[in-house]
Protein backbone atom coordinates (compact mmCIF):
# COMPACT_ATOMS: atom_id res chain seq x y z
CA UNK A 1 0.00 0.00 0.00
CA UNK A 2 2.80 2.43 0.13
CA UNK A 3 3.25 4.64 -2.24
CA UNK A 4 -0.74 5.17 -3.49
CA UNK A 5 -1.85 7.35 0.03
CA UNK A 6 -1.27 9.53 2.56
CA UNK A 7 -4.05 11.05 4.87
CA UNK A 8 -4.52 14.06 7.09
CA UNK A 9 -7.59 16.00 8.42
CA UNK A 10 -8.95 18.79 10.36
CA UNK A 11 -12.26 18.74 12.00
CA UNK A 12 -14.22 21.65 13.81
CA UNK A 13 -12.21 23.46 16.80
CA UNK A 14 -14.37 23.65 19.60
CA UNK A 15 -13.10 25.38 22.99
CA UNK A 16 -14.41 22.20 25.43
CA UNK A 17 -13.07 19.96 22.78
CA UNK A 18 -9.69 21.37 22.91
CA UNK A 19 -9.77 21.57 26.71
CA UNK A 20 -10.87 17.77 27.02
CA UNK A 21 -7.97 16.67 24.65
CA UNK A 22 -5.49 18.85 26.07
CA UNK A 23 -6.62 17.19 29.67
CA UNK A 24 -5.95 13.91 27.72
CA UNK A 25 -2.29 15.55 26.72
CA UNK A 26 -3.75 15.50 23.11
CA UNK A 27 -2.24 17.77 20.69
CA UNK A 28 -5.05 20.64 20.11
CA UNK A 29 -7.43 20.25 16.88
CA UNK A 30 -5.87 23.85 15.82
CA UNK A 31 -2.42 23.21 15.85
CA UNK A 32 -3.09 19.48 14.02
CA UNK A 33 -4.81 21.33 11.29
CA UNK A 34 -1.71 23.72 11.13
CA UNK A 35 0.64 20.77 10.78
CA UNK A 36 -1.35 19.04 8.63
CA UNK A 37 -1.68 21.94 6.24
CA UNK A 38 2.33 22.70 6.71
CA UNK A 39 2.97 18.94 5.35
CA UNK A 40 0.20 18.97 3.01
CA UNK A 41 0.75 22.24 1.38
CA UNK A 42 -2.72 21.56 0.07
CA UNK A 43 -6.05 23.10 0.61
CA UNK A 44 -8.71 21.13 2.89
CA UNK A 45 -12.20 20.13 1.41
CA UNK A 46 -13.62 17.64 3.17
CA UNK A 47 -12.55 14.91 5.70
CA UNK A 48 -13.83 12.38 8.08
CA UNK A 49 -13.44 8.32 8.71
CA UNK A 50 -13.09 5.81 6.08
CA UNK A 51 -12.25 1.98 5.22
CA UNK A 52 -9.70 1.23 2.52
CA UNK A 53 -8.86 -1.93 0.49
CA UNK A 54 -6.71 -1.64 -2.51
CA UNK A 55 -6.44 -3.80 -5.33
CA UNK A 56 -4.94 -7.46 -4.32
CA UNK A 57 -6.05 -6.84 -0.30
CA UNK A 58 -8.82 -8.51 0.62
CA UNK A 59 -9.79 -6.69 4.18
CA UNK A 60 -10.46 -3.30 4.88
CA UNK A 61 -8.14 -0.91 6.92
CA UNK A 62 -9.18 1.78 8.61
CA UNK A 63 -8.18 5.34 8.16
CA UNK A 64 -9.21 9.04 9.08
CA UNK A 65 -9.27 10.78 5.57
CA UNK A 66 -8.78 13.90 4.30
CA UNK A 67 -9.31 15.40 0.83
CA UNK A 68 -6.96 18.54 0.13
CA UNK A 69 -6.59 19.67 -3.54
CA UNK A 70 -7.09 16.29 -5.49
CA UNK A 71 -5.57 13.89 -2.98
CA UNK A 72 -6.91 11.47 0.17
CA UNK A 73 -4.66 12.00 2.35
CA UNK A 74 -5.04 8.96 5.28
CA UNK A 75 -3.92 8.73 8.92
CA UNK A 76 -3.90 5.69 11.26
CA UNK A 77 -5.29 8.13 13.79
CA UNK A 78 -6.87 11.08 14.28
CA UNK A 79 -4.35 12.77 16.59
CA UNK A 80 -1.59 11.78 14.14
CA UNK A 81 0.08 15.12 12.00
CA UNK A 82 1.63 12.65 9.66
CA UNK A 83 -0.41 11.14 6.80
CA UNK A 84 0.88 7.41 6.05
CA UNK A 85 -0.56 7.27 2.87
CA UNK A 86 -2.42 9.12 -0.06
CA UNK A 87 -4.52 8.25 -2.99
CA UNK A 88 -3.94 10.95 -5.80
CA UNK A 89 -7.44 11.19 -7.74
CA UNK A 90 -5.70 12.75 -11.03
CA UNK A 91 -7.00 10.41 -14.20
CA UNK A 92 -10.16 9.16 -11.89
CA UNK A 93 -12.47 7.63 -14.26
CA UNK A 94 -15.37 6.95 -12.37
CA UNK A 95 -16.95 6.31 -8.22
CA UNK A 96 -19.24 3.95 -8.35
CA UNK A 97 -21.38 2.82 -5.59
CA UNK A 98 -21.04 -1.13 -5.28
CA UNK A 99 -24.69 -2.89 -5.28
CA UNK A 100 -23.62 -5.07 -2.31
CA UNK A 101 -24.03 -1.96 -0.23
CA UNK A 102 -26.41 -1.41 1.84
CA UNK A 103 -29.69 1.27 1.82
CA UNK A 104 -28.83 2.22 5.53
CA UNK A 105 -26.04 1.00 6.75
CA UNK A 106 -22.42 0.95 5.58
CA UNK A 107 -21.96 1.76 1.71
CA UNK A 108 -18.79 0.78 -0.21
CA UNK A 109 -17.96 3.22 -3.35
CA UNK A 110 -15.55 1.38 -6.34
CA UNK A 111 -13.32 4.03 -7.73
CA UNK A 112 -11.16 3.26 -11.18
CA UNK A 113 -8.03 4.72 -11.09
CA UNK A 114 -5.46 4.61 -14.38
CA UNK A 115 -3.29 2.25 -12.31
CA UNK A 116 -5.75 0.42 -9.89
CA UNK A 117 -9.26 -0.05 -8.23
CA UNK A 118 -9.85 1.55 -5.00
CA UNK A 119 -12.95 0.81 -2.82
CA UNK A 120 -13.58 3.22 0.27
CA UNK A 121 -16.03 2.47 2.92
CA UNK A 122 -18.07 4.83 5.11
CA UNK A 123 -20.36 4.19 7.56
CA UNK A 124 -23.79 5.36 5.47
CA UNK A 125 -25.09 6.64 1.84
CA UNK A 126 -25.45 10.17 3.08
CA UNK A 127 -22.12 10.40 4.39
CA UNK A 128 -21.14 8.49 0.81
CA UNK A 129 -23.02 10.48 -1.29
CA UNK A 130 -20.99 13.90 0.41
CA UNK A 131 -17.28 11.91 -0.19
CA UNK A 132 -18.54 11.20 -3.40
CA UNK A 133 -19.42 15.16 -4.21
CA UNK A 134 -16.27 16.25 -3.41
CA UNK A 135 -14.07 13.97 -5.10
CA UNK A 136 -15.77 13.72 -8.46
CA UNK A 137 -15.79 17.29 -8.17
CA UNK A 138 -12.04 17.85 -7.69
CA UNK A 139 -10.90 14.74 -10.04
CA UNK A 140 -12.75 15.68 -13.02
CA UNK A 141 -13.31 19.55 -12.14
CA UNK A 142 -16.98 19.88 -12.65
CA UNK A 143 -19.55 18.82 -9.89
CA UNK A 144 -21.74 15.47 -10.47
CA UNK A 145 -24.94 16.07 -12.50
CA UNK A 146 -26.85 13.40 -10.14
CA UNK A 147 -26.24 14.15 -6.72
CA UNK A 148 -28.61 13.77 -3.65
CA UNK A 149 -27.37 16.51 -1.80
CA UNK A 150 -28.79 19.95 0.54
CA UNK A 151 -28.40 22.93 -1.37
CA UNK A 152 -26.23 24.38 1.19
CA UNK A 153 -23.55 21.13 0.42
CA UNK A 154 -23.90 22.02 -3.57
CA UNK A 155 -22.79 25.25 -2.51
CA UNK A 156 -19.86 24.26 -1.03
CA UNK A 157 -19.19 21.96 -4.19
CA UNK A 158 -18.94 25.17 -5.99
CA UNK A 159 -16.52 26.76 -3.64
CA UNK A 160 -14.48 24.05 -4.08
CA UNK A 161 -14.80 24.08 -7.72
CA UNK A 162 -13.80 27.55 -8.05
CA UNK A 163 -10.40 26.79 -6.04
CA UNK A 164 -9.41 23.77 -7.78
CA UNK A 165 -10.06 25.15 -11.40
CA UNK A 166 -7.97 28.51 -9.66
CA UNK A 167 -5.34 26.26 -8.40
CA UNK A 168 -4.98 24.32 -11.88
CA UNK A 169 -4.53 27.29 -13.84
CA UNK A 170 -8.02 26.93 -15.16
CA UNK A 171 -10.32 29.45 -15.85
CA UNK A 172 -13.23 30.28 -13.10
CA UNK A 173 -16.61 30.19 -14.41
CA UNK A 174 -19.39 31.67 -12.38
CA UNK A 175 -23.10 30.57 -11.96
CA UNK A 176 -25.84 32.41 -13.64
CA UNK A 177 -26.97 33.44 -10.15
CA UNK A 178 -23.77 34.41 -8.46
CA UNK A 179 -22.46 37.93 -9.91
CA UNK A 180 -19.98 38.28 -7.03
CA UNK A 181 -16.48 38.86 -8.82
CA UNK A 182 -14.38 36.26 -8.33
CA UNK A 183 -9.87 36.34 -8.24
CA UNK A 184 -8.72 35.79 -11.61
CA UNK A 185 -5.43 34.26 -12.65
CA UNK A 186 -2.16 36.53 -11.70
CA UNK A 187 0.25 36.36 -14.49
CA UNK A 188 3.80 37.62 -13.70
CA UNK A 189 5.84 40.27 -15.89
CA UNK A 190 9.16 40.76 -16.78
CA UNK A 191 10.60 43.92 -17.72
CA UNK A 192 10.97 42.50 -21.21
CA UNK A 193 9.80 38.93 -21.14
CA UNK A 194 6.22 37.98 -21.90
CA UNK A 195 3.50 37.11 -18.96
CA UNK A 196 4.11 34.19 -17.49
CA UNK A 197 1.42 31.68 -15.60
CA UNK A 198 1.81 29.58 -12.38
CA UNK A 199 4.30 26.67 -12.96
CA UNK A 200 6.79 28.65 -14.65
CA UNK A 201 10.04 28.29 -12.78
CA UNK A 202 13.47 29.97 -13.85
CA UNK A 203 15.17 26.92 -13.62
CA UNK A 204 17.47 24.72 -16.43
CA UNK A 205 16.48 21.52 -17.47
CA UNK A 206 18.33 19.18 -14.78
CA UNK A 207 16.95 21.17 -12.00
CA UNK A 208 13.56 21.02 -13.21
CA UNK A 209 13.80 17.29 -13.56
CA UNK A 210 15.23 17.53 -9.67
CA UNK A 211 11.89 19.59 -8.78
CA UNK A 212 10.06 17.22 -9.99
CA UNK A 213 11.20 13.96 -8.78
CA UNK A 214 12.13 15.20 -5.33
CA UNK A 215 8.31 17.32 -4.69
CA UNK A 216 5.40 15.98 -7.10
CA UNK A 217 3.24 16.39 -4.50
CA UNK A 218 3.12 19.80 -6.12
CA UNK A 219 2.62 19.59 -9.69
CA UNK A 220 4.23 17.55 -12.76
CA UNK A 221 4.62 20.51 -15.15
CA UNK A 222 7.07 22.96 -14.72
CA UNK A 223 7.61 25.54 -17.72
CA UNK A 224 10.97 26.83 -17.77
CA UNK A 225 13.41 29.04 -20.19
CA UNK A 226 14.50 26.88 -23.31
CA UNK A 227 18.73 26.88 -23.66
CA UNK A 228 17.95 29.09 -26.68
CA UNK A 229 17.39 32.66 -26.17
CA UNK A 230 13.72 34.22 -26.01
CA UNK A 231 12.13 30.39 -26.13
CA UNK A 232 10.48 28.18 -23.94
CA UNK A 233 10.42 24.72 -22.56
CA UNK A 234 7.62 22.13 -20.78
CA UNK A 235 9.62 19.56 -18.34
CA UNK A 236 6.79 16.91 -17.83
CA UNK A 237 6.74 14.13 -15.22
CA UNK A 238 4.21 10.97 -15.94
CA UNK A 239 3.48 7.51 -15.67
CA UNK A 240 5.08 5.51 -18.30
CA UNK A 241 3.30 2.81 -20.06
CA UNK A 242 5.33 -0.01 -18.24
CA UNK A 243 4.01 1.88 -15.27
CA UNK A 244 7.45 3.84 -13.77
CA UNK A 245 7.70 7.32 -13.87
CA UNK A 246 8.71 9.22 -16.83
CA UNK A 247 10.30 12.93 -17.32
CA UNK A 248 10.00 14.31 -21.15
CA UNK A 249 10.88 17.70 -22.56
CA UNK A 250 8.78 19.41 -24.91
CA UNK A 251 9.60 22.74 -27.05
CA UNK A 252 7.62 26.05 -26.92
CA UNK A 253 8.71 28.09 -29.57
CA UNK A 254 8.15 32.10 -30.60
CA UNK A 255 5.37 32.96 -33.51
CA UNK A 256 4.73 35.86 -34.74
CA UNK A 257 0.84 35.32 -32.93
CA UNK A 258 1.86 33.59 -29.65
CA UNK A 259 3.96 30.25 -28.70
CA UNK A 260 3.92 26.71 -30.27
CA UNK A 261 4.43 23.20 -28.31
CA UNK A 262 5.90 20.79 -30.91
CA UNK A 263 3.95 17.22 -31.03
CA UNK A 264 4.24 14.55 -33.46
CA UNK A 265 0.54 14.39 -34.44
CA UNK A 266 -1.00 17.68 -33.17
CA UNK A 267 1.22 20.84 -32.00
CA UNK A 268 -0.57 23.06 -29.25
CA UNK A 269 -0.70 26.72 -29.93
CA UNK A 270 -2.00 29.72 -28.28
CA UNK A 271 -1.97 33.46 -28.10
CA UNK A 272 -0.06 33.40 -24.80
CA UNK A 273 2.61 31.17 -22.57
CA UNK A 274 -1.17 30.93 -20.51
CA UNK A 275 -2.73 29.66 -23.24
CA UNK A 276 -0.45 27.69 -24.63
CA UNK A 277 -0.23 25.67 -21.33
CA UNK A 278 -3.70 25.15 -20.46
CA UNK A 279 -4.34 23.80 -23.90
CA UNK A 280 -1.44 21.32 -23.01
CA UNK A 281 -2.73 20.45 -19.58
CA UNK A 282 -6.60 19.93 -21.61
CA UNK A 283 -4.70 17.39 -23.98
CA UNK A 284 -4.14 15.20 -20.36
CA UNK A 285 -7.35 15.83 -19.20
CA UNK A 286 -5.82 17.47 -16.27
CA UNK A 287 -4.75 14.53 -14.90
CA UNK A 288 -1.56 16.64 -14.60
CA UNK A 289 -0.56 20.17 -13.02
CA UNK A 290 1.07 22.44 -13.22
CA UNK A 291 4.43 22.56 -10.88
CA UNK A 292 3.26 25.27 -8.06
CA UNK A 293 4.95 25.34 -4.78
CA UNK A 294 3.62 28.14 -1.49
CA UNK A 295 5.51 31.13 -0.55
CA UNK A 296 8.85 30.65 1.65
CA UNK A 297 8.09 32.41 4.46
CA UNK A 298 10.43 35.29 5.14
CA UNK A 299 12.35 34.22 8.34
CA UNK A 300 14.87 36.99 8.23
CA UNK A 301 15.31 39.56 11.08
CA UNK A 302 15.39 43.07 10.64
CA UNK A 303 15.92 45.77 12.85
CA UNK A 304 13.76 48.85 14.04
CA UNK A 305 15.89 51.65 14.80
CA UNK A 306 19.72 53.28 14.50
CA UNK A 307 22.07 52.57 17.25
Amino acid sequence: MVGWLQCCSVTGCVVVVGIYMASLGGTHPRVLAQRREKITALPLYHSGHLRVKTTGTKVFAGYFGELRGSTIFLYTDEQIDTYCHRLKLQGLTGMELDPSSSRRGPCTYILSLPDQTISLQVDSPDTGEKWRGFIMTVATLQIPSQLQLLPGQTLQLQEVLDQERQRASLPITQSPSDHTPRPRLHMTHGNSEPPVPPGFHKVTRQEAERMLIDSPEYGEVILRPAAKSNSYALTVRHKGSSGGMVLRHYKVRPRDSGFVIDLKNTPVSGSSLHDVLLLFLSQTRQYLRPHIRPPTPDTDTYDTSIA
